[in-house]
């Protein structure tokens, strides 16, 4: 569930509900004449707070995060464990090189770089494949074990971008977005 409140100004307050959690995202009015990374950066919340709900409080309490336009460089390492499977192109059956490619059923992602305790809190662990749930190119895969949390790493295909500016991501938002809407990534 959303609710969305829209002030004249054009700024918009969203309060995303599910089985797990609530949170609030805040956004700002984007410029329609200005073009660019500054311009894309506002396409997403620039505050999101999650509510930890108490008496009385239910959706207002909570610690607000906020979201500045920048980016880091985070070696994560990436390693195939279990059995193999054909892969997505494999199944499509196309041929030459992917006639025979498979993928591993389960992957272990590790964050390498020092430094990035609460990214490696949020993505370390096991992940498993999940080719039949709709993620781009059968890429969906659900962090396994106890606090997973409902983490997810797939193929993020944009929706009017070439193939080569689409990439992977950490998120516990899975479902699709529509036109305009952005997805909170780690």
């Amino acid at each position: 569930w959303t609710v969305i409140y829209m002030a004249s100004s054009g700024s918009r307050l969203e309060l995303q509900i599910s089985e797990k959690n609530a949170i609030w995202f805040l956004f700002t009015p984007t410029p329609a004449v200005v073009k660019g990374a500054f311009r894309d950066s506002l396409l997403k919340p620039i505050a999101r707070m999650t509510v930890q709900p108490v008496a009385g409080h239910i959706f207002t309490n909570g610690t607000w995060e906020i979201c500045l336009p920048t980016s880091s460089c985070v070696e994560v390492l990436v390693k195939g464990v279990g059995v193999t499977k054909p892969s997505w192109r494999a199944l499509l059956g196309l041929k030459g090189e992917y006639d025979t490619e498979v993928r591993f059923e389960k992957l272990q992602i590790s964050v390498q770089t020092d430094g990035f305790d609460d990214i490696k809190s949020k993505i370390d662990g096991e992940y498993l494949a999940l080719p039949k749930c709709g993620g781009a190119c059968g890429s969906m895969h659900k962090r396994q074990g106890d606090g997973a949390d409902g983490m997810y790493f797939f193929l993020d295909s944009g929706r009017c971008t070439l193939g080569d500016d689409d990439t992977f991501v950490f998120s516990a938002n899975k479902h699709r977005t529509s036109y305009g809407e952005s997805r909170d990534i780690v």
